[in-house]
């Protein structure tokens, strides 16, 4: 079914297929493992950043992620050291919210942010020495030759209607699939058996590699203003608010009544979206205020301007991917790529 964009599609096509035929792709000097998505946003990608990172660690080897930092308010042009390995050097709105987070949830991890992911990826090897490098949203990024492709796909909204932007919510065709060396497919357990069967079917007719399913799972809770690390359970039965800025909210709220937790009222936000004081007091306050980690970093200066009681009504719910069956395909790629130097 066409709609009011569809005559568009055409335009966005044909300027991602020259932004493809004019890039020519560097080698960085480290394999290379990027994790992306063909869908716009939603597909829950940066968790398993974190997990390919920890994932590489466990297996004695140092890892570089090198991010975009979409929407940071800073340079987007300009490379930025997020984290050394063992702090956190900037804030959320001078590299970005996904890059910061990432950095805050590992750690020890070197995680760099810049449009230019190349010359982040030199600056990276020549000061911290990477074993392998980790290319967050890269499967559309021409300019760096992957040595693994992981695309996550979302069961929940697999592939919207089925047009590519800005008809639908598609940044390539499914055919791309092709290029791929791993897909995860995420939200399994959440969409279904049937539904996230019928997706496995549908990526495979576009692709001969390996698909893995996977789920988010809850870890707990913790109230922004300490870090202070609550039980879900002490939650089960109550009314809460949901609070968040991603690319899809349906599986956020869907994790938070799988832990009998009953949403009253929700705040949606778009993807990315920097707060103020104003969208925090919309939250209410009648209520425990539960939002996702991507959201705390940006929340974290506004409650600030709260007081002790209201600001401490602001929860983050943990969350980690773990595999419902391919764990050891996902092992096995990730080492083979990455001792392939």
């Amino acid at each position: 079914m066409l709609n009011a964009f569809s005559p568009f599609v055409f335009v966005y096509k044909t300027l991602s297929e020259l932004d493809r035929k004019l890039s020519k792709p560097a080698k960085l000097p480290a394999p290379v493992i990027s994790i992306g998505n063909i869908t716009w946003g939603g597909t829950g990608k940066t968790p398993v950043v974190i997990k390919l990172a920890r994932d590489l660690e466990n297996l004695g080897l140092k890892p570089v992620v090198l991010s975009r930092g979409y929407k940071r308010k800073g340079s987007a042009a300009r490379s930025v050291v997020v984290s050394d390995g063992e702090k956190t050097l900037c804030e959320p709105d001078e590299c970005g919210d996904e890059p910061y987070l990432v950095a805050e949830a590992l750690g020890s991890v070197v995680v760099m942010s810049g449009r230019d992911r190349v010359r982040s990826a030199e600056f990276a090897f020549k000061k911290f020495s990477p074993d392998v490098f980790i290319i967050d949203d890269g499967f559309q990024h021409w300019k760096v030759k992957r040595d693994l492709d992981i695309v996550c796909v979302n069961a929940l909204n697999p592939f919207g209607n089925g047009f590519l932007i800005p008809a639908g919510m598609l940044r390539e065709d499914k055919s791309s699939l092709a290029r791929a060396g791993l897909v995860v497919v995420t939200n399994s357990d959440t969409a279904g058996i049937q539904k996230t069967k019928e997706t496995v079917e549908e990526i495979k007719r576009h692709t001969s590699a390996p698909v893995v399913e996977s789920r988010y799972k809850v870890t707990g809770l913790r109230r922004i203003t300490d870090n202070k690390s609550r039980n879900i359970e002490e939650f089960s039965g109550r009314k809460v608010t949901a609070f968040s800025g991603i690319g899809e909210t349906a599986s956020f709220h869907k994790l938070i009544e799988k832990s009998n937790v009953i949403i009253e009222k929700s705040l949606d936000f778009p993807d990315h979206h920097w707060y103020n004081l104003n969208d925090v007091r919309s939250a209410g306050f009648r209520r425990p205020i539960l939002t996702t980690g991507k959201d705390a970093v940006k929340l974290k200066s506004i409650l600030g301007g709260l007081d002790a009681e209201r600001a401490g009504m602001f929860f983050i719910l943990d969350i980690e991917p773990e595999f419902l069956q391919g764990e050891h395909v996902w092992r096995q790629a990730i080492e083979k790529t990455a001792r392939s130097s």
